[in-house]
């Protein structure tokens, strides 16, 4: 089973994916499991290559162009980490995955949300996720956590509101349109956001374990 973290940056999601970690370490077999990432992927060497180009604020990358190394990067993570895992009956998270493009280059960017699926449909052979938790959460109180962490922004952190508003605008219409996406509301603390999570992979993904 492929399932996959979304919502935009600061909306508590790669927090609650180490809390999920140490959940399933305490609970299950986690060799049962791959925890795994966008753009990237931790130990696929051209896969991160790419993360560092797409991430570094100095670059200046235009939006086709950089649709198209995030799509690069996930053709090769799919086809390396994705599906070997998969095959092998493993349980796949990823943090972010395809639906991330389709907010972020194609509402964000305006390069036409349709467009980018069809571009990583056809890449990637229609492979889709099973699951999609979306961290849903107004944009202020998504400002107020990134700038509370103190840490240096990357290339796409550093877009203006309304970049990050036509980006939920995005997410919006997929919660609405994908019947695999599981809605939390993240406006909520972080033990409460954990708490939903677990509750819905509890019923819909741990359960094959039991």
């Amino acid at each position: 089973m492929f399932v996959t973290f979304e919502g935009i940056d600061g909306s508590g999601k790669s927090t609650c994916i180490n809390k999920i970690k140490e959940y399933i370490n305490n609970k299950y077999d986690a060799n049962n499991f791959v925890f795994t990432r966008e753009p990237g992927g931790f130990d696929l060497k051209e896969c991160e290559q790419i993360r560092n180009i797409l991430l570094d604020k100095n670059n200046i990358i235009d939006s086709m162009t950089e649709m198209l190394l995030y799509l690069a990067s996930r053709k090769m993570h799919v086809e390396r980490l994705i599906k070997p895992a998969l095959e092998n009956k493993k349980i796949v998270f990823c943090d972010r995955f395809y639906d991330s493009s389709i907010a972020y280059q194609g509402n964000g960017r305006s390069l036409g949300m349709q467009k980018v699926e069809n571009m990583n449909l056809e890449a990637l052979n229609n492979f889709k996720p099973d699951f999609t938790f979306y961290f849903k959460i107004n944009l202020e109180t998504s400002i107020n956590r990134m700038k509370s962490n103190n840490r240096n922004f990357d290339r796409l952190e550093n877009e203006d509101k309304i970049f990050f508003q036509k980006v939920i605008e995005g997410y919006d219409y997929l919660s609405k349109k994908e019947k695999r996406f599981i809605v939390i509301d993240a406006n909520q603390s972080i033990d409460q956001v954990f708490d939903d999570v677990i509750n819905e992979l509890e019923k819909n993904v741990f359960s094959m374990l039991k």
